[in-house]
């Protein structure tokens, strides 16, 4: 890393700072973590510039000077106090990556929608209503993280995001996705838990490259019937939804490795559990089943199983035939039994029954 401006210096010493880096042709500037309330001035002659990162001041606006800085394809200015965003931005057209996360901005000007080559962009943790009507025109977007805002919509021009990979929209308060979202056909990850959806579009089965989807803390009571061509999802989240059957179309997601669908009000697991073969991690806490399937054993690769707070009133024995699972935890529920073939396995232990019938007749024989 090049030698940077003092932190505490004179009018002069900054501008000799700068006129260093000017001379030496300069392509990084990182200023971060340095209590600085403004960027200094001058900054606009290094035009050489090709990252400019002030991650961590307190930085309320920018200089207009900043325009000049053609040729940057990184701007970092995440965690500072920035107000809003200037309408040049927009011109920075060779920008890559924007990360203005975690700052106080209440809106995005529109003109950031011209930039062409942007690959990731992050807003997440500000206190945005609304996100440009033609987003769209992002054509080179790869990642979109607009967490922790004050989303109630994502633009239908989202759907024109052809290489969108991640979208993150958690922390919001949507209550639907556009109905294109299923266009967003690069899709792997999408994370849009806690928010206030009650459905999902019938385009969402259209995302075959979606590998981990995170719907958790919304207001689900079902899956549409294309849900089970999302054959190649590996994580689910689910948990604090409104489910009170376990979603049928769920079955047919034979790659999913981590299930989460606890905190509703499902009432049993499905008897054809079973064919979801490759499930590593299971949480189906604090619902309301009572049996567990006969077919739960066949899950060979399943290490993990969450059960506690529902209904069970025993332990099947086949819980100690399963080859790979290493955690087993079934508090707060009605197990009066227990197989002695269970007890004596190494995979019991008396906290794993706590809150239930047995573990007083355990500990107290």
């Amino acid at each position: 890393m090049p030698d940077e401006p003092s932190m505490e210096p004179t009018d002069a010493q900054w501008a000799a700072g700068i006129e260093r880096y000017r001379i030496a042709g300069h392509t990084r500037l990182y200023l971060s973590f340095r209590g600085l309330k403004q960027i200094p001035p001058g900054l606009g002659v290094l035009t050489s510039l090709e990252e400019l990162v002030f991650v961590g001041n307190e930085l309320i606006s920018l200089p207009d000077d900043l325009q000049n800085l053609r040729q940057l394809r990184k701007i970092d200015l995440s965690s500072n106090h920035l107000l809003h965003l200037p309408e040049w931005v927009g011109q920075l057209n060779r920008l890559e990556h924007l990360d203005v996360s975690r700052n106080r901005l209440e809106q995005v000007p529109e003109s950031i929608t011209e930039l062409g080559n942007l690959q990731t962009l992050n807003l997440g943790e500000n206190r945005i209503a609304r996100l440009p009507d033609h987003i769209g025109r992002l054509s080179s977007l790869q990642e979109l993280d607009c967490h922790k805002n004050r989303l109630n919509q994502l633009p239908a021009s989202v759907c024109s995001l052809t290489k969108l990979v991640k979208i993150d929209f958690s922390g919001n308060e949507l209550t639907r996705l556009p109905e294109a979202i299923g266009d967003c056909a690069a899709l792997i990850s999408m994370n849009g838990g806690k928010n206030q959806l009650r459905e999902l579009p019938s385009s969402i089965g259209q995302l075959a490259s979606l590998e981990q989807l995170r719907l958790s803390n919304n207001s689900l009571m079902a899956v549409p019937h294309s849900f089970r061509f999302l054959t190649q999802l590996r994580e689910l989240f689910l948990s604090s939804n409104c489910f009170t059957v376990f979603p049928p179309e769920i079955l047919a997601l034979t790659s999913l490795t981590q299930l989460s669908c606890g905190f509703n009000r499902i009432a049993e697991l499905p008897k054809a559990i079973g064919q979801l073969g490759k499930l590593v991690t299971l949480h189906s806490e604090d619902n309301g089943i009572r049996v567990l399937p006969e077919s739960l054993q066949t899950l060979r690769e399943l290490e993990t199983l969450n059960l506690d707070s529902n209904n069970l009133e025993a332990l099947p024995a086949f819980l100690a035939r399963m080859p790979n699972l290493r955690f087993l935890s079934v508090a707060d529920n009605e197990i009066s039994r227990v197989s002695l073939e269970l007890i004596r396995s190494p995979l019991f232990c008396i906290n794993m029954v706590n809150g239930n019938p047995i573990a007083d007749h355990l500990t107290h024989p």
